[in-house]
């Protein structure tokens, strides 16, 4: 099975989508975790990524198209995986790699969102920041929602519950 997890920044979709492959017996995928590693080669395509990142901005569609193409071709996930972090707009939905049997959408307000990624405290992560990367989340991941509802793939989930209730909700959702 092919499951993606989709939410705005903070929604709690890579918390989710590790207790759900794990439930389900399918590997992880966080593309953010694979950007943070390549921002650490300090490679022309680190640096452009970490750019990006940093201004709150998306990843170039090239540069993710290339990356996941390359995680997804690995001998692991020919049984199944779950992953967060793709696709974050509607032209990198239309060209995945590969067709999803399943799309969860964590439905989560801004309010909210800010509250938690605020709480992290991780570096970088402003009031601006965070606005931006709301911004950019409503404008440019928000439209393929109704892509995957087209297809009938998409499930929705409310995301401001504790996360048990939510992982149960997701997993009795995709049986």
């Amino acid at each position: 099975m092919k499951i993606v997890i989709i939410g705005p920044p903070g929604s709690g979709k890579s918390t989710q989508a590790q207790i759900v492959a794990e439930k389900l017996g399918l590997i992880y995928i966080s593309t953010g975790d694979i950007f943070r590693d390549i921002i650490k080669t300090q490679s022309n395509l680190g640096r452009n990524i970490s750019n990006n990142l940093k201004g709150g901005l998306l990843v170039k569609d090239v540069d993710v198209l290339r990356v996941v193409q390359d995680r997804l071709s690995k001998d692991d996930v020919k049984f199944g995986f779950v992953i967060d972090g793709f696709p974050r707009n509607l032209n990198q939905a239309e060209n995945s790699p590969l067709d999803f049997d399943k799309v969860v959408y964590i439905k989560v307000s801004d309010k909210e969102c800010a509250e938690r990624i605020l709480s992290r405290k991780r570096e970088g992560e402003t009031d601006d920041i965070i606005n931006t990367r709301l911004k950019v989340y409503h404008s440019q991941t928000e439209p393929i929602l109704e892509y995957y509802r087209d297809l009938g793939i998409l499930l929705e989930v409310n995301g401001e519950r504790l996360i048990d209730e939510i992982a149960k909700d997701i997993i009795l959702k995709i049986d």
